[in-house]
């Protein structure tokens, strides 16, 4: 995995979709943390943060293309990424709680795989709760429920 190569990729790509970009990579085992920086952050995230997985699948290909491999990478922008998961991580909390309190199973919105997959894991370690994913794309939600 060439740290250089994926930085450089990701600025031209950007740059080419017309953003001024500050561009920070961090190697992390086998995954590449990509941190951006942008004066258009709003624009580079879009609405629920629809065009940052849209610019994210994208780069994915990219990588496959000219790395010739598949690539681990996380990509933020102005750590809008890194807020949204600890506003997960404590929905989950919360939600884990009233669960608790209430004896009864909640069904969260809507939710990406990556969203459910943070809500999965903050509470995987709960002997007292379980969740599931239900429904189809795009209205997959998760279920938070008391261990039975």
């Amino acid at each position: 995995m060439n740290s250089e190569t994926i930085k450089s990729i990701t600025e031209e790509f950007l740059a080419a979709m017309g953003f001024e970009v500050a561009v920070e990579i961090f190697p992390q085992n086998e995954c590449v943390e990509i941190r951006v920086v942008s004066q258009e952050a709003d624009k580079l995230i879009g609405s629920g943060g629809r065009t940052l997985e849209d610019v994210r699948h994208i780069l994915r290909a990219l990588f496959r293309a000219q790395l010739q491999e598949k690539t681990f990478f996380t990509l933020d922008v102005n750590g809008y990424i890194r807020r949204k998961e600890e506003l997960l991580r404590d929905l989950a909390r919360v939600m884990a709680e009233r669960v608790r309190r209430s004896k009864r199973a909640l069904t969260l919105k809507p939710m990406s795989a990556r969203e459910r997959r943070v809500v999965h894991l903050e509470l995987a370690g709960l002997p007292d709760i379980i969740t599931e994913s239900i429904g189809m794309e795009p209205e997959r939600r998760l279920v938070v429920r008391p261990y039975p």
